[in-house]
């Protein structure tokens, strides 16, 4: 079975993810939006999320192999798509694989600063603007909007990460 569904909130996720577990789904692969699950058992799993990108297949193994070693099984992520989904197995006893706020809330730093998307759309802008303004003028105001809309988009984004990691570091103290 494959849902769509996008989540800003990592926490929101999991606990979504741990929901469709618990109605018998389990998670096969995770796109950023595209969910794929299979159907099995429903059971009472944690599912944690944490976001790494690697370069290397070495530096890949030895991640997934410190978590397995400390009772999380690695269940969906690759090496280049920087999320990274684990269930706990049933022996171990932590809730989180971040046993502390700080250390969650740094979660948020790897994801990278959202609108990465806005800055290239205005470099194209001003390298290619002038040639397709002059032979196309009609096409400036939806392209306009377009990038007006990511730019939107990445500041609210930019906004919601903030205050999430905000409330992890509160949590802390």
């Amino acid at each position: 079975m494959t849902k769509f569904k996008y989540f800003i909130d990592i926490d929101k996720e999991e606990k979504w993810l741990v929901d469709m577990a618990a109605q018998g789904y389990q998670l096969k692969k995770a796109g950023r939006i595209c969910y794929t699950f299979e159907s099995t058992q429903p059971e009472d799993a944690v599912i944690n999320m944490d976001y790494r990108y690697f370069v290397w297949d070495d530096d890949f193994a030895n991640y997934i192999t410190m978590f397995e070693d400390n009772g999380w099984e690695h269940i969906a992520g690759k090496k280049r798509s920087g999320f990274q989904y684990f269930k706990r197995k049933t022996d171990c006893e932590d809730e989180h694989i971040y046993t502390d706020a700080a250390s969650r809330a740094k979660r948020y730093n790897r994801i990278g600063v959202p609108g990465m998307a806005a800055p290239h759309f205005i470099l194209w802008f001003v390298l290619f603007g002038n040639a397709v303004w002059m032979q196309w003028p009609w096409i400036y105001v939806p392209v306009a909007v377009f990038v007006a809309a990511i730019v939107i988009w990445d500041i609210a984004r930019a906004i919601k990460i903030w205050r999430l990691k905000r409330r992890m570091l509160r949590e802390q103290k």
